[in-house]
Parts: structure tokens; C-alpha cells; sequence
């Protein structure tokens, strides 16, 4: 950053804090996805405008530093722990994320996160308030294992502890196997205050043969009703294309995954991904959202073997079969018109976004559309969000390179406001 604008910022740093109004002079603004330079702009009691105000508190001069709407982080299940939600929100914002979706996480916390998270200068995040799945199905062990405080987990004997265990159920999931579950247990879920639901598809063509059994087609359906009639939105956890088939004829139109996700673990590439035309009329109406998580590769793709201490590394056979395999799929998918936003299901954003861009999954330009504006609305979509617009919010975060030229300037925020406030 040049002296001038670092000194400016000290000295508006406090004062904008404060002030109701303020102009940014000799800005270049990420727009319909390239960068326009704007000569003025200003920000009136949180939100931008093009008119000039009747009063100006501030002026601020960015020398041709290139503005961005913030990030969002649309599937984490971070911002739950009580003890780690101050240091994974201040992660979060220093990366530039001003929105997360918590796709799982235990209700008996969330509403003194919530208290926590109130103030404007914090992140700003909706709850799922666990899960919905069936017995012994992800996530159950997952959560149990968090709770056992068992090191050791894997050992064949602490396993089997483990999925004995229940502490974390009507809390970081639900288990509905059938309609008589949903009608027992949907009155004690809705009064945890959920602002989505998630459901777990979890290869569900398989519900009769495979152990444990997922949750079936008609449950899904019906818990999907359930959500309709409580005027909230539903998720799906999935797993394979079939379950994404399932889920939208079921009329879900949020997904956490790309279809086979995992296909690191699978001896097999799964077949071309085809619909019919029926189900080419559900994508159209539902205009359905994927968040398919794909820096997993990297992980998916560590071996640990004697060779190498255990340490594990980089299967790059494995790696680049799955990164083509992600490739062909979003090819498939987009010209089916799924539309995608971006989410890590880690614990950082950032690295996701770097693996979009450098992989080439998208174009740096859609890359930083869906992560500016698609994810942002995605979460919250009845604000005014995720674009420079008249009467949007005046939320952005100043770079100090053009992203679509360097990448790796999305890494160095030099200034973040949030509701025209410097966080």
C-alpha cells in the first residue's frame, strides 16, 4: 500500500467509524465482472448512492485501488464452538468474509452465538441448527466422536463406543427414519429457531439394501412439506448424482456437494452426468444452487503410508483423475443451468477460493461473481447485498492489485467496510 492512502486511512479510520456520510474518490469497482473506475462515490448512512448527500463527513482517495464487494462462506460448520467462535470469526472477517451459512452445528449454542455475533462489526451468520438424518448415518459419528473426547478414536473398540453413543442428538442432529419421527420430533426442532434446515441425502437409491439405511425418498418429501409450511429453506447433503436427482424431486433446490464429492475414494469414475427431461423441468423451475467444495481433492488426495512416516502426501494420480473429473462435472452441470455459490466445508475460505482460481474451475471473473454476489444473496436474499449498486449495502473490501491479473491479491485486504463502517 503507498503512504498516502495508508495515511489516509489512519487518520479515517476512526472517523468513519462514526460518520454518516462519506465520498471515495478514484475507485475501480468490480462490476458484471470486470472492474470500472468511478470517479466518485458515496456512502450515506450505510448503504452507496450515486447522489451526492447534503452533508459529507469524510472524503476517503483510494489512487486506483480496485473495490469488491465482501465474501461470503455458504458451508462451514465452524462459528459453533463457543470457546473458538471469537477466533473463527476474526479469521473469517480478516479474510474478507462478512457472510457464513452454518450447515451444521449444535442448537444448545446457538442462540448465545448469536447474542455474541450481534454487533455490526462482526460476522454475520445463519444457523442450521443440526442436522436431519437417519440412525447411524453421517453425521451422528462425527459428533459423537467430538463429545467422547476419545483420542484414539479409530481403534475398533472406541468405534464401537462411539456409534453407541447418543449425547448429541435433538442438538447436532436429528434423527427422523420415518414420517412418525418428523411428526414426533419437527415441533422440538423448530423450537431451536432454525434459520435453514439441512437434510442428509446420503445415497439414497440405495435406502433398502445399504447399512445403515439413509432416509428415504417419501421422508425426505415429507420433511420438505414440513419445511414449506414453516417458511424456511432447505439444504441437502449429497452424495452422488442420484441423490441430487432425489432431491429435486423432492423440490430441493440448495445443495452442499458436488455429486460424488469423494470420487477420490471410488475405484470407478461415476457415469456422464445426464437428465432427463422431466428432470430438466424441475432445474428449471427450482433454478437449483450447488456449493460443491472443491478443495477436498487436496485432502482426499493425502496418502499416509510407511513410506513417507505417516506424514502423508499428494497422490497426484488421484489428484488430477478427481480435478478432471470436478471439471467435466461443473461443465455439465452449468449447461444443465445449476448455478453454484462457494463454500469450503473446511476451516478457512480463502483456500477454496485459491483453489478455484488456480485450477481454472471457473473464470476469475465468475470465480469472484459467485463469491461477491451469488453467495451473499444465496444467504441472505431479501437484502440488498453483494453488489455497488444505488441503495445497496455499503459493505466492500479495497484491494491493492486487480484480482483478475493477480490472484493472490484477494489474500491482501487493505481496508474492510462493513454498512460504511471501517471494520
Amino acid at each position: 500500500m503507498n503512504r498516502k492512502l495508508l495515511f489516509i486511512l489512519h487518520l479515517l479510520s476512526s472517523s468513519l467509524c462514526f460518520s454518516q456520510s462519506f465520498q471515495i474518490n478514484n475507485g475501480n469497482y468490480f462490476e458484471k465482472g470486470e472492474f470500472i473506475k468511478h470517479s466518485i462515490l458515496y456512502v450515506e448512512n450505510g448503504k452507496f448512492t450515486f447522489k451526492k448527500p447534503s452533508k459529507i463527513d469524510s472524503i476517503i482517495s483510494l489512487d486506483g485501488k480496485f473495490i469488491i464487494p465482501p465474501f461470503a462462506e455458504a458451508h462451514t460448520h465452524k462459528l459453533d464452538n463457543q470457546k473458538e467462535l471469537s477466533n473463527d470469526q476474526n479469521r473469517l472477517l480478516k479474510q474478507g468474509v462478512f457472510y457464513a451459512m452454518v450447515l451444521n452445528n449444535f442448537s444448545s449454542n446457538v442462540e448465545k452465538n448469536r447474542n455474541y455475533l450481534l454487533s455490526e462489526n462482526k460476522i454475520e451468520v445463519i444457523y442450521a441448527n443440526g442436522g436431519i438424518t437417519a440412525t447411524d448415518q453421517h453425521p451422528t459419528f462425527a459428533y459423537e466422536r467430538i463429545l467422547s473426547d476419545i483420542k484414539e478414536w479409530w481403534l475398533p473398540v472406541n468405534i464401537e463406543k462411539i456409534k453407541n453413543s447418543r449425547k448429541a442428538e435433538s442438538d447436532a442432529y436429528w434423527l427422523m427414519d420415518n414420517k412418525k419421527d418428523v411428526d414426533e420430533k419437527w415441533e422440538l426442532f423448530l423450537k431451536t429457531k432454525p434459520d435453514l434446515v439441512k437434510v442428509y441425502l446420503m445415497n439414497t437409491a440405495k435406502n433398502e439394501t445399504q447399512n445403515p439405511k439413509s432416509l428415504s425418498e417419501n421422508t425426505i418429501k415429507y420433511i420438505v412439506g414440513k419445511v414449506k409450511k414453516a417458511n424456511l429453506r432447505v439444504v441437502a447433503h449429497i452424495e452422488s448424482l442420484e441423490d441430487l436427482k432425489v432431491g429435486l424431486r423432492c423440490g430441493i433446490s440448495i445443495y452442499g456437494h458436488l455429486p460424488h464429492y469423494n470420487v477420490n475414494f471410488l475405484k470407478e469414475l461415476p457415469a456422464e452426468i445426464v437428465f432427463s427431461e422431466t428432470e430438466k423441468q424441475l432445474i428449471k423451475n427450482l433454478k437449483p444452487i450447488i456449493i460443491p467444495t472443491l478443495s477436498f481433492n487436496e485432502e482426499f488426495s493425502i496418502v499416509r503410508t510407511e513410506k513417507n512416516n505417516y506424514q502423508g502426501e499428494i497422490d497426484s494420480t488421484s489428484f488430477y483423475r478427481s480435478l478432471k473429473f470436478q471439471k467435466e462435472s461443473i461443465k455439465k452441470l452449468s449447461e444443465n443451468e445449476f448455478r453454484f455459490a462457494i463454500g469450503s466445508d473446511r476451516d478457512s475460505f480463502l483456500p477454496e477460493l485459491l483453489y478455484w482460481f488456480k485450477y481454472d474451475i471457473f473464470s476469475i471473473e465468475n470465480s469472484l461473481t459467485i463469491a461477491t454476489k451469488t453467495t451473499p444473496q444465496l444467504i441472505f436474499p431479501k437484502r440488498k447485498i453483494g453488489e455497488i449498486k444505488e441503495g445497496y449495502e455499503a459493505s466492500f473490501l479495497v484491494l491493492n492489485e486487480n484480482p483478475l491479473l493477480n490472484i493472490n491479491s484477494v489474500k491482501q485486504t487493505i481496508l474492510r467496510v462493513k454498512k460504511g463502517k471501517i471494520l
